[in-house]
């Protein structure tokens, strides 16, 4: 054990307990800090290391702590010699010692000292119970304060969610807290004592080395740095070297998640369709989207810097600015509230007609301050032509409704009031056939059909019916069409009920048709149960007899007949 390491921040002591260890025989080595002392341990690995424990930056607890981490020390033997004894005992039993001598006069400490190197083993078996020296010191009430002090603060610092570390000129870290360890990946013996840039090996680490030194005054205080694996953190300088003789700090931020973020809602605002604007309280742009080119014909950068008036030739500057002056004032005067919304035609040098919808709000910072205008412009013409083709389709069924109810009416007058109710009832099963079909002109005619003649035999109270004697191979009907067909086919079924009052409703059968110049809508009955009066079959009679069936096959632009034979009565329409 002839090589020694001497640690302490006392020069004095540091020189005296030298001076009486090379007297012994020893070869004695020295160091000022923690920072000194593990450089110079990297030079040459000594026998023993004595250290004392309170030292700024890294002390002799951390020191310890190091050289214990690292493989190739722990054949290290340690002492220490500290005047905290006493004052901190929670200090003594958590620091990894061979011994531990109370510091106190300096005669009595370096005879503790030589006795421990030359009788290490028993002295170190008697330092795992007590602190050598020990009975000669007393505690001293502000250094236990000040110890207490110490560790509150060193307690919240290691528990603030942002890193910090501190470094001397030769780039070396001298404090970290867990943030910062936990930020870089490695334990804190693991870093302390060790070069910045050799603990972060990114491409940043040249400027933020650059922004320690702090040549250049003006430059930011911050610098963003990678880090492994993946994360990414802004370095903000606390102070630099030029500010506290010999150390910088820096403050570390994890901004990974945030950066992702704000990547994500970059991502979201440049793929919108809109252009998504901001300016100043002086109306100049400050940020356009990149949809500036395709709606305005104009790349964002030559836009910004210029007033938002004329950032688009879609909206008639003038009106424009003033409109964005009186939104001015008002963000100016901390009055604007409310969002602000205004619709521009604009014809195209080839004569079509455009629609533009600007969207304006208050631009606020973090604190809640108006700092300027935000805004979106977007082309709405096509929304507008929807707009116009929905009050179009929507006056049309507006006229529509009100010819059916007109035609209502005229039934009314037209017929017994008995069977007004089937005529609207078979009038209300065309529009609720548009309303299952999710259509504003064409109806299924077999649903439509077999729901109008179920309504209408229940009316005469009949029930049964089968729908396999339906065929129906017409694919669709028009509104138009569709409203006398249902109509058609209520009548003559209450027709059929009128002239057979017994006849079996199962023997109905219906047929609608294509045919070359139009379709054919039929109705009848077999074996109605009265025949005509000759037996026989009988000629076809116009439907003029009938006035409403009349009526209706005129509407469809077509006529009717019917006919009365021994098996029953049938109608057939013919229309265009």
């Amino acid at each position: 054990m002839g090589h020694l390491l001497l640690v302490d921040n006392d020069p004095d002591i540091l020189e005296l307990l030298e001076m009486g260890l090379t007297g012994e025989g020893y070869e004695v080595r020295t160091a000022t800090s923690g920072v000194e002392a593990l450089r110079s341990i990297e030079e040459a690995i000594p026998d023993v290391l004595v250290t004392d424990l309170i030292m700024p930056n890294i002390g002799g607890e951390k020191l310890l702590k190091i050289v214990n981490s690292v493989p190739e020390w722990r054949t290290i033997r340690t002492i220490v010699i500290s005047g905290v004894a006493i004052e901190a005992p929670d200090l003594r039993a958590r620091t990894p010692c061979d011994i531990y001598i109370a510091k106190g006069p300096i005669a009595s400490t370096l005879q503790y000292l030589k006795d421990s190197l030359r009788n290490f083993d028993r002295m170190s078996e008697m330092g795992r119970t007590s602190t050598i020296g020990a009975d000669g010191i007393f505690s001293r009430h502000i250094t236990r304060e000040l110890l207490e002090f110490k560790e509150d603060v060193d307690q919240i610092l290691d528990h603030i969610s942002d890193g910090v570390c501190k470094i001397d000129r030769e780039l070396t870290l001298v404090w970290v807290n867990r943030a910062f360890a936990t930020l870089v990946g490695k334990p804190e013996e693991a870093i302390l004592g060790r070069r910045i840039d050799r603990v972060i090996t990114t491409d940043e680490m040249q400027s933020l080395l650059y922004l320690a030194e702090r040549r250049d005054p003006d430059a930011p205080r911050a610098v963003e740095v990678s880090l492994e694996p993946g994360r990414i953190a802004r370095a903000t300088l606390l102070y630099s070297f030029e500010e506290d003789d010999g150390y910088a700090a820096l403050l570390w931020l994890d901004v990974t998640e945030r950066l992702l973020l704000e990547e994500q809602y970059e991502n979201i605002v440049e793929s919108a369709n809109d252009l998504i604007w901001t300016t100043d309280l002086d109306g100049t742009l400050t940020y356009v989207s990149r949809a500036a080119g395709r709606i305005v014909g104009v790349e964002p950068e030559s836009l910004l810097g210029r007033p938002l008036w004329t950032a688009s030739s879609m909206v008639e500057p003038d009106s424009f600015r003033n409109e964005v002056e009186g939104l001015l004032a008002a963000a100016r005067n901390g009055t604007l509230d409310t969002l602000a919304v205004s619709e521009w035609q604009h014809h195209r040098t080839e004569g079509e007609l455009r629609w533009v919808q600007t969207r304006t709000s208050a631009l606020k910072d973090r604190a809640g301050r108006i700092i300027g205008l935000q805004g979106t412009l977007s082309d709405i013409t096509e929304q507008r032509n929807l707009m116009d083709e929905k009050e179009a389709l929507l006056h049309e069924v507006h006229h529509r409704v009100r010819d059916n109810l007109q035609l209502i009416g005229s039934l009314a007058r037209l017929s017994r009031p008995e069977f007004l109710e089937t005529r609207i009832a078979a009038l209300s099963e065309v529009f609720d056939e548009l309303y299952r079909e999710r259509s504003f002109s064409d109806v299924d005619p077999r649903a439509l059909v077999e729901r109008v003649a179920h309504t209408a035999l229940a009316n005469l109270g009949k029930y049964a019916v089968d729908t396999d004697r339906f065929s129906i191979t017409v694919p669709s009907l028009p509104m138009r069409r569709a409203v006398p067909v249902a109509l058609l086919v209520n009548e003559l079924v209450q027709d059929l009920g009128r002239a057979y009052p017994e006849f079996d409703s199962r023997l109905l059968h219906v047929s609608l048709a294509e045919v070359d110049d139009g379709f054919c809508l039929s109705l009848g009955v077999d074996d109605a149960g009265d025949a005509a009066e000759d037996g026989g079959a009988a000629a076809a009679v116009p439907l003029e007899t009938d006035r409403i069936p009349y009526l209706l096959a005129d509407q469809l632009g077509g006529s009717g007949e019917y006919r009365d034979t021994a098996a029953g009565r049938s109608y057939t329409i013919r229309f265009s």
